[in-house]
């Protein structure tokens, strides 16, 4: 295993667009050798992760609100 340089930077509030609705987030850019990849959370608790882009080109969304729910709710 050998350490690779990354940096981490909260880049600020934006609001997006996805399929489960409008959320106010913080961007987040991580960048490595591969590239820079951009994660939103959540600005409200707790912080979901509600997008991701990834240098390599993958991408996911937050597609209803179902997919928002923690799991140990979908039990109860």
């Amino acid at each position: 295993l050998v350490p690779a340089p990354m940096t981490l930077r909260v880049e600020g509030k934006v609001k997006i667009q996805v399929p489960a609705g409008e959320f106010e987030v913080f961007q987040v850019e991580l960048s490595r050798l591969a590239g820079k990849d951009r994660y939103y959370f959540e600005v409200a608790f707790p912080h979901r992760l509600i997008k991701m882009e990834t240098a390599e080109g993958a991408e996911a969304l937050c597609g209803s609100i179902a997919d928002l729910v923690p799991r140990e709710a979908e039990t109860a």
